[in-house]
């Protein structure tokens, strides 16, 4: 991305939602050379409205429409609340905002799909979308993806272990399925996809907690602004997918003892030849290490910058918005972001037929017959 002419982002940037990740996109729009008079924010909390534009000496806004009128940008960035999505989308659509960068997930639920896309199909121009899924700009990830380029070998299996402690958080949270697993979710799927090919891609089992771990107070609150925020959040997440002819195995949680992020990959042609891990801000870096099976030496063992990450992601993305034209294949589009949530609805559906007939296992159907 080094080609990058900040010259070329001529209007406003909207910055809707001024919470916690807020505060790294406006840093690094700032750091970018991003002008701070160009920055405008929209915040539903007039409370908050005020302490942010105070904090990022920005101006902000409680109601977007007005945002919109007076400013007329010509970019946004949705940081809202996972929920919120949807509606914020559809409504900058609707008033002319088509260059919108949003953080993941793309939506909150499956449904809300077909309502996007039904207002940005309404739009003069096609909208430019990208959804916010920062791993995958680590440079771990492309190191891996070179590996596997240059063996000419396949994800034979894969797995993912994802977590954080969020039990003190007085932030609210969608949950861990929403806000965590996506996350490990979209880079399992995109790293096997890249060595596998696309041929299938579904959901073979699911399981979720609802352990009471979230801020009640600050759950009700946000539920009082948004009737979908949920008030009992997942706790912890498991998937298994089938992605051409992978298996990739999941868990993510919000009530782990410490935070850990990493995914191992076994990687071969007929046999496993090697297995690979990708550890993330760990020890303040990401890291990949690679085996060789045959010979049970690590033939690979980097440690690399994990600080450029959220830098190339937002100018991924206005570069995108610039030239109409995806140039950096670490970046998600609505489509694939709504591959993501699709996925997640397909593992929720079969979550809650787990629980409706957890009164008879496999093994007791088996011994009825």
């Amino acid at each position: 991305m080094s080609d990058f002419d900040l010259s070329r982002v001529d209007g406003s940037i909207l910055v809707v939602g001024l919470g916690y990740m807020a505060r790294a996109y406006i840093k690094e729009l700032r750091l970018l050379g991003v002008p701070q008079d160009a920055i405008v924010g929209v915040e539903i909390d007039p409370a908050r409205a005020v302490e942010q534009g105070k904090a990022f000496e920005i101006l902000t806004y409680t109601n977007l429409h007005e945002a919109v009128e007076r400013h007329n940008p010509r970019y946004a960035f949705v940081l809202s609340n996972t929920p919120s999505h949807a509606g914020v989308l559809k409504r900058l659509l609707a008033l002319g905002v088509t260059r919108v960068f949003m953080e993941k997930p793309f939506v909150f639920k499956v449904e809300e799909i077909e309502e996007v896309d039904r207002v940005a199909r309404a739009c003069l121009h096609p909208p430019i979308i990208e959804v916010g899924y920062l791993i995958n700009f680590s440079p771990a990830v492309r190191a891996l993806q070179n590996f596997i380029q240059e063996q000419d070998v396949r994800v034979l299996e894969a797995r993912g272990l994802w977590g954080k402690d969020r039990t003190c958080s007085d932030r609210p949270t969608a949950g861990d399925a929403e806000d965590e697993l996506t996350h490990m979710l979209c880079l399992l799927v995109n790293l096997t996809c890249y060595a596998n090919g696309t041929e299938e891609l579904y959901v073979e089992s699911a399981a979720f907690s609802h352990t009471a771990y979230a801020d009640a107070e600050a759950q009700a609150r946000k539920q009082g602004d948004d009737a979908s925020f949920p008030l009992r959040p997942t706790a912890t997440s498991q998937m298994t997918v089938r992605c051409s002819g992978a298996q990739v195995f999941l868990q993510s949680s919000f009530i782990s003892f410490e935070q850990h992020r990493y995914v191992e990959l076994t990687l071969g042609k007929e046999r496993p030849l090697f297995t690979a891990r990708t550890d993330f801000d760990h020890e303040g870096s990401d890291w990949l290490r690679i085996r060789d099976l045959a010979t049970g030496e690590i033939i690979v063992s980097t440690q690399f910058d994990k600080n450029q990450k959220l830098t190339d992601q937002i100018k991924a993305f206005l570069t995108h918005a610039i030239s109409g034209v995806q140039a950096d294949g670490r970046a998600t589009d609505d489509s694939a972001g709504a591959d993501m949530v699709r996925l997640l609805g397909q593992a929720e559906l079969l979550g809650e037929q787990l629980q409706a007939n957890k009164g008879r296992s496999s093994l007791e159907e088996i011994l009825d017959d």
